[in-house]
């Protein structure tokens, strides 16, 4: 495993390809989905300028066994997007910094991990939670194409008896799921230590999300 990285403060720019993008555009809409614990959910607009290069280098280092550990069941783990040298990489590592920055109200953000997930026909994530962290923060860079009959395919869950939201008929006694709709450019802020999983996925392409771990400096 990579060494934790301290973050350093950002430019308010990143060069991608010639163009300068903002890392946390002024227009940003930040969704509370939970108030006890704090989850939030926001949409970057500008996805064209990065996702598709974004997709191509994951897709690259899945081949790389130094970078890629394969489960069985769910999928593939590309780690380490602080270190993929790209400046799409380095811009939505940037902005999954921020993200918890602002959340947490600090600026010594860490990464104790950073991973792509790509999800293939039939494979899913079983419920867990990460500990040593603070925050935990996904990104849906591609749903892929999963036929979505039952509304769930390939879908993100909290999954937490800690959660009110999920316990909608007895407190601490789970009885749904918290899943919002994540499209292409959706980013999610959740407490490392609530239970998690990912739906079965269908689709025929690949289902890609990124993942970043974070506690700060105290």
């Amino acid at each position: 495993m990579a060494k934790a990285k301290h973050v350093t403060k950002y430019k308010n720019k990143i060069n991608v390809r010639g163009k300068k993008i903002e890392i946390w555009p002024a227009d940003m809409d930040v969704i509370q989905i939970t108030d006890c614990p704090l989850t939030y959910l926001t949409q970057f607009n500008d996805i064209e300028f990065y996702h598709d290069k974004l997709k191509k280098r994951i897709l690259e280092l899945e081949k790389d066994q130094n970078s890629t550990h394969r489960f069985d069941i769910g999928g593939s783990k590309v780690r380490y997007v602080h270190e993929w040298g790209t400046p799409e990489a380095e811009l939505i590592n940037a902005r999954a910094t921020s993200f918890f920055c602002q959340a947490v109200g600090r600026t010594d953000a860490i990464i104790n991990e950073s991973w792509a997930s790509i999800s293939r026909q039939n494979e899913y994530l079983a419920a867990h939670s990460h500990n040593g962290s603070v925050a935990s923060v996904v990104y849906m860079l591609d749903p892929g194409n999963g036929e979505n009959k039952n509304g769930l395919d390939g879908r993100f869950a909290i999954v937490d008896p800690r959660a009110p939201g999920c316990c909608n008929l007895e407190p601490e006694c789970v009885t749904m799921e918290i899943s919002p709709d994540m499209n292409p450019g959706s980013i999610i802020l959740f407490p490392s230590q609530l239970v998690h999983h990912v739906h079965p996925y269908t689709g025929t392409k690949p289902r890609i999300t990124l993942a970043w771990n974070f506690t700060h400096g105290d």
